[in-house]
């Protein structure tokens, strides 16, 4: 999806020692990571802590800026 700036944020999953967590990525116009978001561009929630497999399904952005994330957490 797109921020009102037309900036493109994404979600998805990444694996960190086993431990699967949601991920969002923030994304200038050009397609380059935005570096001011989260660390390097890139922000991890790690909803449940342990081995658990965390997915991100659906990313919005809403009128006041927050970005909001929904997904499945398998414990």
């Amino acid at each position: 999806t797109f921020d009102a700036a037309g900036k493109a944020v994404a979600a998805g999953f990444v694996n960190i020692g086993g431990d699967t967590r949601m991920v969002v990525a923030r994304f200038d116009s050009d397609g380059t990571r935005d570096t001011a978001f989260g660390t390097g561009g890139i922000a991890t929630i790690n909803v449940s802590v342990g081995r658990t497999d965390e997915t991100a399904r659906a990313v919005v952005i809403q009128s006041d800026g927050k970005i909001v994330v929904a997904g499945v957490a398998d414990h």
